[in-house]
């Protein structure tokens, strides 16, 4: 198995890579050269935004904010971020939600489900009987996962009734 890198370390290299992208030269690409471009940036937009979330929710998590700044994770992402108070508290709850099953986070954070699929995963097992074992819990969370290849966001939110 490849050694993993630290966060730190691979978020500065993933900057230097992106800032060392020739933007010029895809003038000579052809149609379907940048057409596995779009998949390419959809498919590693999927994984940091991802990322992002549930690094997030670590740190809302940690208390991060409040120890080191004196203010909530939200106040602190507005602000720092240069974004408003509503998409601020989305990263928040996005990161609650995607983070709240183990599973499902690591299916976001291989870019295998979207943080808005994760999302929808986790409001359909949200609503689910609280009568269920574990072990049925489990099965819902892996029919939802395998659905998640097949329909989008909004779909698999729907799902609470087939599963």
């Amino acid at each position: 198995m490849d050694e993993l890198t630290p966060t730190a370390t691979a978020l500065a290299g993933a900057r230097s890579l992106l800032a060392s992208i020739d933007h010029a030269g895809r003038r000579r690409l052809d149609a379907e050269v940048r057409l596995g471009l779009v998949s390419e940036v959809v498919a590693l937009g999927r994984q940091v935004e991802a990322l992002r979330v549930v690094l997030i929710a670590e740190a809302d998590r940690a208390k991060a904010a409040e120890t080191a700044r004196g203010t909530s994770m939200k106040t602190l992402l507005a602000v720092s971020s240069k974004v408003t108070a509503a998409e601020a508290a989305s990263w928040v709850y996005g990161g609650q939600e995607v983070t709240a099953h183990p599973l499902v986070a690591q299916a976001a954070l291989s870019g295998e489900v979207s943080v808005a699929q994760a999302r929808s995963i986790d409001r359909v097992l949200g609503e689910l009987p609280a009568t269920l074992t574990a072990g049925q819990r489990a099965e819902a969370e892996q029919f939802l996962l395998g659905k998640a290849a097949l329909v989008d966001a909004q779909d698999l939110a729907k799902q609470t009734r087939t599963v």
